[in-house]
């Protein structure tokens, strides 16, 4: 490699970045270091030319649970009106692990670094729809609906982790050094969403419907802080790196028996990043995912009974660290990864 983690802290402090979550637990763990003469802080990996191996891994989880109350209206079996209102709790949970280490005995006193981090966030928020279906003809269905932004709580938890091993001309030395606990509460509203639908229905044989959903997803907005702090730099950069997006959903069901049905359906969501943001360009502006799904279900008098089969695949770039501020450092190389997904779901039910 001819990169490491310790290029992003360096010159992070020498333009005068310095964060008690990464620079300074890099000094503490004597990775990070002082020329002063140059007044330029720098490391020993990229003093005898990198070749380290490095290895990240990491682990995300958590959910979003809503509870609604709804209300329709049904006016002569042609216009149908909806709202709700929902009331949103949300958990999320992501640690990783970045290793550096030195393999091949290259580099005279840096050995192995660990760098952690953990973050945890819990939320509650609430929001709205509103819905319109009209049915011209008893075979075509046209729908609209917005679902207002989501106002969130938010709460943090956040902390890192720095252990290295460095060797000196009296013996090796192993260290770790624990950033601050950090807690932090803050508001976050998510973009506005609009959709419009169709459907076709062919009597007692099945029915075709197609979905365009709408989002800006440049619109979202961090919001007061529980400092006080008013996140003006950070919405710009929002504002910059992501856009409007339309995916497309659309779905069809064959009535094979007065109890058989057959279904299929495909999703496309494509990337809300901008091509271009902050300066440079983005990697996963072209990124998309795709969802094919199959199914089959079974109704008989108060039983149902429902499996389906869910493929969906996501290609998108990453790198093991975030690029330097300065061009003094090669930015970090960019892997392609390609996440695909295979879910088989059954659904059994009575009606009394």
């Amino acid at each position: 490699m001819n990169g490491s983690i310790m290029d992003y802290f360096a010159d992070n402090a020498t333009v005068g970045t310095w964060s008690d979550f990464y620079e300074q637990l890099a000094w503490d763990t004597d990775l990070l270091l002082y020329d002063e003469d140059n007044d330029v802080y720098w490391h020993d990996i990229e003093e005898d030319g990198y070749g380290q191996s490095q290895r990240k891994s990491f682990s995300r989880q958590g959910y979003i649970n809503e509870y609604s109350v709804v209300a329709g209206l049904n006016l002569n079996h042609k216009l149908y009106l909806g709202v709700s209102l929902g009331i949103i709790d949300a958990y999320y949970k992501e640690s990783t692990e970045l290793r550096e280490w030195d393999e091949q005995n290259n580099i005279q006193y840096f050995n192995e670094l660990q760098f952690d981090t953990y973050l945890r966030t819990n939320g509650t928020g609430y929001n709205g729809k509103l819905g319109v279906i009209y049915k011209p003809v008893n075979e075509v269905r046209l729908g609209v609906s917005i679902a207002t932004p989501t106002f969130f709580n938010m709460s943090d938890v956040f902390e890192t982790t720095m252990h290295s091993s460095v060797t000196y001309e009296d013996g090796s030395e192993t260290y770790k050094k624990v950033s601050p606990y950090s807690e932090y509460d803050y508001d976050l509203e998510t973009p506005l969403k609009a959709t419009l639908s169709g459907a076709l229905v062919f009597a007692n044989k099945g029915l075709l419907s197609i979905d365009y959903e709408f989002n800006n997803f440049g619109s979202a907005r961090l919001r007061r802080g529980g400092d006080g702090y008013n996140f003006i730099d950070e919405n710009n950069d929002i504002a910059d790196v992501f856009r409007s997006t339309g995916n497309l959903r659309i779905g069809g069901e064959l009535m094979a028996t007065d109890n058989v049905s057959f279904r299929a359906g495909f999703e496309h969501y494509p990337s809300p990043y901008n091509s271009q943001a902050l300066g440079a360009n983005q990697p996963n502006a072209d990124a998309k995912l795709n969802v094919f799904s199959a199914g089959l279900g079974y109704r008989t008098g108060g039983f149902f009974f429902d499996v389906a089969y869910r493929y969906s695949k996501e290609n998108y770039f990453d790198s093991l660290y975030p690029a330097p501020p300065t061009d003094f450092y090669q930015k970090p190389e960019m892997a392609e990864f390609e996440n695909i997904k295979n879910n088989v779901v059954f659904t059994l039910g009575f009606k009394f």
